[in-house]
């Protein structure tokens, strides 16, 4: 059964964007703050008869504005210790400065955020181009909650013996 459900989850995590495709943007954002930044689980162990039971739940809502400019900031991953940064320039157009812990930087002038959906086509340092797509989000953690940006990453990450399909950049500086 748990393998049905991880198999589903990925599922899902990597064929996000071809089910949002028909969905508006506060759809789209509403979609990525429930499925891939949501999560409860519960344990209960009984031993010796004394019974442990834990629980943990992520929740997580879109948060909207109508002022682009709420969302202008810098924002850190505090797992990886990438930063991204959003600017507004000229023209209303808002430039993302994506900065990863090795010095490497990658930037996007293609960034569209709307009801708080977010896309971005950053250029790699290979030449290649991906799109990343996600929600601004509060994530409430067992009643810590925080406002920042979840992504979806169209190729996901190895690290270690982990492979991340998304990323949570929590907003640090308006």
């Amino acid at each position: 059964m748990k393998i049905f459900f991880l198999g589903l989850i990925t599922f899902l995590l990597t064929h996000s964007s071809a089910i949002s495709q028909g969905l508006s943007p506060k759809e789209k954002a509403a979609f990525f703050a429930s499925n891939a930044f949501s999560k409860s689980k519960y344990k209960r162990e009984e031993k010796y008869g004394i019974v442990k039971e834990k629980s943990k739940v992520i929740h997580s809502t879109p948060v909207i504005s109508n002022e682009s400019t709420f969302y202008i900031g810098q924002y850190v991953d505090e797992n990886q210790g990438t930063r991204l940064e959003l600017k507004r320039e000229t023209g209303n157009n808002i430039r993302a400065i994506l900065s990863y812990p090795d010095s490497r930087k990658v930037t996007s002038d293609l960034v569209q955020i709307q009801d708080a959906y977010f896309k971005a086509t950053l250029k790699m340092s290979d030449g290649k181009e991906e799109v990343w797509e996600g929600a601004f989000i509060n994530k409430n953690d067992n009643e810590t909650t925080a406002f920042g940006l979840g992504i979806i990453l169209p190729n996901p990450i190895k690290k270690d013996d982990l492979t991340l399909n998304k990323l949570f950049f929590k907003k640090i500086v308006p």
